[in-house]
């Protein structure tokens, strides 16, 4: 991936930090309130990396393939106040908006602390205040052992990582303008791509996720979130 994004990157002049969260130690990692708390630990690679001026002390854009998507919109979700712009793409399934129980909605669950539902709650207006960038390959519809399918997800999310990143997007979309927000929400397709990464990056994802620039949130003042 840092092979991948580094053209761009020197193109640019981002600085781009990728957290490796290993298959021993972090097997949820995509679901930040599990045990492992990947998104404790973020915060404190993120603190480090400002403590000694690697980074500046402003919020950052975050971005995720796959699984690392799964686990920058939920980041995102619960610290809405610290990243400016989320770009997520050929997430397996996402956190909806809606009353299902987490990590599929909103609702009560026995799969996260009590608190994540009053957290989600009250950072969906931040939440939907952010850019939001989401991308998928057009032929990112095969559905692999790697695809978490089921009754329920399948019922409210689709079969496949296309059809999942399109719901998802309609979810935002009627949620924001629920909460009278305008929607910022950018979605496209990655044509002649699957669930590749370096195949999307080269067809133009890496520039998704590196290109896109911080804007101003006007509601950031009155939504500052609640941290998780």
């Amino acid at each position: 991936m840092a092979e991948a994004l580094a053209p761009e990157a020197a193109a640019t002049g981002r600085l781009v930090v990728l957290p490796v969260f290993d298959a021993v130690h972090w097997k949820t990692f995509q679901r930040p309130t599990q045990r492992s708390r990947a998104d404790l630990a973020l915060l404190r690679l993120l603190s480090a990396l400002r403590f000694e001026g690697t980074l500046p002390g402003h919020r950052f854009d975050l971005a995720g393939f796959s699984g690392g998507a799964q686990f920058a919109h939920r980041f995102t979700w619960l610290y809405p106040h610290l990243v400016d712009g989320l770009a997520v793409a050929s997430a397996g399934w996402w956190t909806f908006p809606d009353s299902a129980p987490f990590p599929y909605g909103m609702g009560a669950s026995d799969q996260a602390p009590k608190a994540a539902q009053i957290w989600l709650l009250s950072n969906l207006r931040a939440f939907l205040s952010r850019r939001i960038v989401v991308r998928v390959g057009e032929q990112d519809n095969v559905v692999d052992h790697n695809t978490r399918s089921g009754e329920l997800i399948d019922a409210q999310q689709g079969l496949n990582r296309l059809m999942r990143a399109r719901r998802w997007v309609s979810a935002l979309r009627e949620a924001a303008r629920a909460e009278n927000l305008p929607d910022q929400i950018d979605f496209d397709t990655i044509p002649s791509c699957g669930h590749d990464f370096v195949a999307c990056a080269q067809a133009g994802l890496a520039r998704d996720f590196l290109q896109a620039p911080s804007i101003v949130h006007p509601s950031q003042s009155k939504f500052e979130g609640v941290s998780a």
